[in-house]
């Protein structure tokens, strides 16, 4: 009788259009606390200054933390040389890659990698900007992808979620060129950040505590090999079509 309720909020949240990354066992992965941190490297050769870039990344990053009966906070601590997706850097990077590797799908505007432990949780993330094949600019004008578009869907990978369905939402796959409308949150996609952090998994995770499962285990599960990456999950181009 005490399982009802749980199984009932699952069902409600399976309902919605939005989507959750999952591990092999099917927890969804977020951050247990709410709180993570980031650095940036600005390097670039798009022109884009270290304060835009870093104006832009704090208010991708905003955007979901604000959200109503939201647990998210985001915290700079700087800018670094460092990029590449490697955990053991111990940072968590936004960064632009010049040298898309082969086996990225060059298609991508950008990909998030997170790495978490048994249960579900987060511990560390990096976010590749694809600058080898596509070019940015802070208002998206012509040709070029707006930087924060792409940023804003790149931070909800970053806390947990996957794409939606909803083609007007910012986690929607896809984005096309001079597109700023990911910049601002569909209620879909508040909905998924709600589910991650507020009230509705965690009365689910209570749940199944008091039914027996274990908690998740902290950084010493990381060093002895408990962890696993997500798959690399991003915003994808789509190319305008031809004026009739």
């Amino acid at each position: 009788m005490g399982m009802m309720p749980c199984w009932l909020l699952l069902v409600g949240a399976q309902a919605q259009a939005y989507a959750v990354k999952q591990n092999e066992a099917g927890d969804p992965l977020r951050w247990t606390d709410g709180n993570l941190d980031y650095w940036v490297n600005p390097e670039n050769a798009q022109g884009i200054s270290a304060s835009q870039f870093r104006f832009m990344t704090d208010a991708a990053a905003f955007s979901w933390s604000s959200v109503q009966g939201v647990n998210l906070n985001f915290e700079y601590l700087g800018e670094t040389s460092a990029s590449g997706a490697d955990y053991t850097d111990g940072k968590n990077i936004v960064y632009f890659e010049d040298e898309w590797p082969e086996e990225w799908d060059p298609s991508f505007l950008a990909l998030t990698f997170t790495w978490s432990i048994e249960g579900g949780e987060i511990i560390a993330f990096d976010l590749a900007i694809n600058e080898d094949d596509f070019d940015y600019t802070a208002t998206g004008r012509g040709e070029t992808n707006d930087l924060m578009n792409m940023l804003t869907h790149e931070f909800g990978h970053v806390i947990g979620l996957s794409h939606s369905e909803v083609e007007g939402a910012t986690m929607y796959y896809q984005a096309q060129s001079g597109e700023t409308d990911k910049r601002n949150l569909a209620l879909d996609d508040e909905e998924g950040a709600r589910y991650l952090y507020g009230d509705l998994l965690a009365a689910q995770a209570g749940c199944a505590t008091a039914a027996g499962s274990s908690g998740a285990p902290g950084w010493a599960g990381l060093a002895g090999g408990a962890f696993s990456l997500a798959a690399a999950i991003g915003l994808r181009s789509r190319r305008r079509q031809p004026e009739a």
